[in-house]
């Protein structure tokens, strides 16, 4: 790379990040199986949801955001019987996790994003099958030194909370002329406990998850994410405690605003 076109991108990435505006169109769907003795319990969800983000001041390590939940669709199959949930019909929130959906909507948060790693926390509280919270949104625009994008760069990171840890290897797989593809291998450890309608259940696991991602040249910000997850442990409530497995694959789509 020439310096002229490394001194142009390193300007475009520091200066034109900053005041964007960004629209992530995420999809999700979950197969969990819990193994109750002598019988095997199938739950099978599906969401969709849209965020939108705008990068608001920069910081000496990063940049802060705000994040806001606008809207978010989907469907839960348990014990045979199909509920579908639309955010803009808040009668159809009446299943478990639809406070926390409720909670989430039109609520703007400020992230603070260093070193490529969320720096405040964020609450780990979430639903029983969706991730509409624990979700690493400094993926979305990365700072890394424009003279390391090349095939090959690789660098890792860890992603700790008192309620979970993961730990990640990233390495660049592919270069184009406009664009970047970045693969990411992560090891998951997670507890969630979740209150719902006078019942709380806590969930154990550990896993992996895959994620494939493009991001543009010039200033770094995520095109596009395919992503595999799969976590095993137990889930528990009350005296009972049965192995749980959960399989997801989750597809990103990033839309720039200006």
């Amino acid at each position: 790379m020439s310096r002229y076109i490394y001194f142009i991108l390193l300007t475009i990435n520091c200066n034109y990040l900053f005041a964007q505006q960004f629209e992530v169109l995420q999809t999700q769907k979950n197969i969990t199986t819990i193994n109750i003795p002598q019988q095997e319990m199938l739950i099978q969800s599906e969401m969709s949801k849209n965020t939108l983000y705008s990068v608001h001041s920069k910081t000496k390590t990063g940049y802060k955001l705000q994040s806001q939940l606008k809207s978010v669709t989907g469907k839960l199959n348990l014990f045979g019987q199909e509920q579908a949930f639309n955010s803009n019909d808040t009668s159809t929130l009446n299943i478990d996790g639809g406070n926390a959906i409720k909670n989430l909507l039109n609520n703007s948060k400020e992230i603070t994003v260093q070193n490529n790693q969320i720096a405040n926390a964020l609450t780990d509280s979430t639903d029983l099958f969706f991730s509409l919270i624990n979700e690493n949104v400094a993926k979305y625009i990365l700072t890394i030194p424009v003279d390391k994008i090349r095939l090959g760069y690789n660098w890792s990171d860890s992603l700790i909370t008192d309620k979970s840890q993961s730990v990640s290897e990233y390495y660049i797989s592919k270069l184009t002329s406009n664009a970047f593809e970045v693969i990411e291998y992560a090891g998951i450890i997670k507890t969630s406990i979740v209150s719902e309608n006078n019942q709380t259940v806590k969930q154990d696991l550990k896993g992996y998850a895959t994620s494939i991602r493009w991001y543009n040249l010039a200033t770094q910000i995520l095109q596009s994410e395919e992503n595999t997850t799969k976590l095993i442990g137990t889930t528990e409530s009350g005296d009972m405690r049965f192995p749980i497995t959960i399989d997801s694959k989750t597809s990103i789509t990033v839309k720039q605003l200006n």
